[in-house]
């Protein structure tokens, strides 16, 4: 909803004014990537220019920054997936990931077959980097480095930096914020959480 965004945007303002101002010991470049110390993990973020694709952009900021471990049991070998995180390094810049996938047919084509098997919204071969009036959007939490990130391609300040966090805690964490979100308008109740867990069966 209206009320909703609007609460989103302005945390979205804090957290850039604070990150500009360097309220932290976490430094970001010009693309809005963390910094890359020594021993620290990069954070991998790509623009979303394509419309109606957001969930598939939520998907991969979530495993391409997803732990090793994570990685080795979401991730098949020789997959799409594999060799598209390969392709697209965590040395390359917001812009140029976002070319990757543009440029990548096989995703589009799984893409559109998902799409139409579950009727949703297909993605649009048009790239705005403009935002859309949409009901519904998917972004992503991950922890980096000892911090809480929103990733959202849409977003023209890039990764958002909420503050501190561990893996551990990055499930209470985030739903602190999407808390905040919430009390925005409590008459709103189109909020959905989906968690990349380990599987517990195996």
């Amino acid at each position: 909803g209206g009320k909703v965004m609007d609460r989103r945007n302005e945390m979205h303002r804090e957290c850039h004014e604070k990150m500009v101002k360097g309220e932290n010991d976490s430094k970001t470049n010009d693309n809005g990537m963390e910094s890359n110390h020594h021993g620290a993990r990069r954070l991998w973020y790509a623009k979303q220019r394509i419309r109606n694709a957001c969930g598939t952009f939520a998907i991969l900021h979530a495993i391409a920054n997803s732990p090793i471990s994570t990685k080795e049991t979401s991730v098949l070998p020789n997959s799409w997936l594999q060799n598209h995180l390969q392709q697209s390094s965590l040395t390359s810049t917001p812009l140029e990931n976002a070319k990757i996938i543009e440029n990548d047919q096989s995703i589009e084509q799984y893409h559109r077959e998902a799409a139409k098997k579950y009727a949703s919204i297909q993605p649009s071969d048009q790239t705005n980097d403009d935002d859309e009036d949409v009901d519904v959007h998917y972004a992503t939490f991950v922890h980096i480095n000892g911090y809480l990130y929103e990733l959202d391609g849409r977003v023209k300040d890039g990764p958002i930096r909420y503050g501190k966090t561990t893996q551990r805690d990055l499930l209470k964490d985030s739903c602190a914020v999407i808390r905040d979100w919430m009390k925005a308008d409590l008459d709103e109740v189109l909020f959905t959480i989906l968690a990349l867990a380990p599987n517990h069966d195996d």
